[in-house]
């Protein structure tokens, strides 16, 4: 659950319900992400956005399949819109 392009004193700011991130792709990691929002899932969150994106076709491909093969039934947006992710079709491989 990460929240961009909002202008804070500091980079990263942990909430309640998350974490806003006025950085962009620096975060904490999908490990870290993915734990929280199983463990909002089994607490009974009905439903639940996760926003990813890597910086090469591989790293996609490697995150996706890790949402894939855990217990998170949310949405995945693969994000591919975020600032800091060059435009470059190479993160797909059309």
């Amino acid at each position: 659950m990460i929240i961009e392009q909002v202008t804070l004193s500091q980079d990263i700011d942990d909430t309640s319900l998350g974490s806003i991130n006025s950085m962009g792709l620096p975060n904490n990691g999908l490990n870290y992400y993915l734990d929280y929002v199983i463990e909002r899932q089994r607490a009974g969150a009905k439903l639940q956005f996760l926003s990813v994106t890597g910086m090469s076709y591989e790293e996609n491909i490697g995150l996706l399949k890790k949402i894939q093969e855990s217990e998170y039934e949310g949405v995945t947006e693969f994000n591919l819109s975020c600032p800091n992710v060059p435009r470059n079709l190479r993160l797909l491989r059309f």
